[in-house]
């Protein structure tokens, strides 16, 4: 059960417990930079000034990151912004490819992950918050 829940035009957000925010994408397409600033805004919001984890689920849409997008997430500081992880759950070979690509080219900061399930994504977010 969560405990908020937050609904825009392009993605769920799902506080599922202090600690643990699920980005559940309701929409196909590229991310543009205000939805970037959007997700950065309401992540704030949930997360109440907290060490948290995010799990970006991709729900079975295509997503694809906008160049800013990637930019700006590469270059968020675990420290400042309290990103304990950061999980991509896929379920696409398309999906898979683009965090692929963004991990291994923008090389966030903050550890990231990427997962078949979102049983095993919760379970990684939870074990970087401890």
């Amino acid at each position: 059960m969560s405990l908020k829940t937050i609904v825009t035009s392009f993605a769920d957000f799902i506080l599922l417990e202090e600690g643990i925010i699920i980005i559940r994408f309701t929409f196909e397409g590229e991310l543009a930079l205000d939805q970037g600033m959007e997700i950065f805004r309401i992540t704030v919001e949930l997360s109440a000034g907290k060490k948290h984890s995010l799990i970006y689920d991709f729900h079975h849409n295509n997503i694809i990151f906008s160049q800013e997008i990637k930019q700006g997430a590469q270059n968020r500081n675990p420290l400042d912004d309290l990103l304990a992880s950061r999980s991509f759950v896929c379920y696409n070979l398309s999906n898979k490819l683009e965090v692929n690509h963004f991990m291994k080219f923008n090389k966030p900061s903050s550890p990231t992950q990427l997962f078949n399930s979102l049983e095993e994504a919760i379970a990684w977010g939870k074990l970087k918050l401890s």
